[in-house]
Parts: structure tokens; C-alpha cells; sequence
């Protein structure tokens, strides 16, 4: 058996520091790794969000300025898909079922154990899309030209979209 005499034991400022970033690093490696692995994210329903904010600012600038504004999905899983006034659209094997019931609809939709349809928006006028579509989803790589027409008293706006891939 060994025996320690009692004896004082003494920390450095400077050793106090060591010890209290070392804690602070191991914590955010830690909170880095969990952040990575963690179910919360999910990058689909992420670039819906993007394309739909990219979208409004697109249709504002459509408003204000009246002039055809670029718009893309560049890139990403989600689709774009108009409802119209339509409770669901089906486009191949794939449905898609609205989450409102407001007229104009136009959403951002990823897939996660089916379709999910959350970000949304409803558009002021109704949606034309040139050339015509029997179904209106539209995946990555279509570009749009959004503008208002006719000029005088806009009802609709046209989306002229080619598809780029």
C-alpha cells in the first residue's frame, strides 16, 4: 500500500488556461460531430427553402420592375410543382399532394417517405407555362423567363422555360 503525504497542490495561470481550452475544443469537436451525423438536417428540404425564397424575390422583382426575370433549378432533389387550384398532381409514378388549400399554388417538393410538399407559395395571378405542360413538375435543370402578361392588366404570369441538361 502507498502512502501520500498530504501536500498542496498548485495551478499556474497558465496551466488553468490549457485545461479550460482544451475542455472548450474537445466540446466543439464534439458539437461539430454531432452536427454532421445528426438526422435534423435535411439537405432536400433545405434547397426547397432556397429555391422557394429565390422564387418570391423573383416574382417581386417581377411585380415592381415588369420586366422577364430569370429563375433556375440549378441544382438538388426538389421539384418544382404548380397545383393551380388542384388538391393533388400526379406525374408519372409520383403524386403530389398540396398542404393548403390556396388558389395559385406553387411548391417546392422533396422527397422523405413520399412526397412533401411544405414550401410553398401562392402566387397572386395564375401561372402559365411555356411551352404548354400537361403535367406542371419541373426537376433540375429547367430555366424560366418569369414575366407578367398581358402588359396593360396582367392575369397571369408566363413561365417560358426551357429544360437544360
Amino acid at each position: 500500500m502507498i502512502r501520500i503525504k498530504n501536500k498542496k497542490a498548485s495551478l499556474e495561470v497558465k496551466e488553468i488556461l490549457e485545461l479550460v481550452l482544451a475542455a472548450g475544443g474537445i466540446f466543439l469537436l464534439l458539437l461539430l460531430l454531432w452536427s454532421l451525423l445528426a438526422p435534423t438536417f435535411n439537405k432536400d428540404k433545405e434547397t426547397a427553402k432556397s429555391y422557394l425564397n429565390s422564387l418570391k424575390q423573383a416574382i417581386a422583382e417581377a411585380d415592381e420592375k415588369k420586366v422577364a426575370v430569370d429563375f433556375s433549378l440549378w441544382g438538388g432533389e426538389p421539384k418544382m410543382v404548380y397545383f393551380g387550384d388542384e388538391k393533388y398532381v400526379v406525374s408519372g409514378s409520383d403524386t403530389f399532394f398540396r398542404a393548403r388549400t390556396d388558389k395559385n399554388y406553387l411548391c417546392f417538393c422533396y422527397e422523405k417517405k413520399g412526397w412533401k410538399c411544405e414550401d410553398c407559395v401562392s402566387l397572386k395571378l395564375s401561372a402559365v407555362f411555356e411551352p404548354s405542360k400537361q403535367e406542371p413538375v419541373f426537376e433540375e435543370g429547367t430555366y424560366f423567363k418569369i414575366e407578367k402578361k398581358p402588359e396593360e392588366k396582367p392575369t397571369s404570369y408566363v413561365f417560358s422555360y426551357e429544360i437544360r441538361k
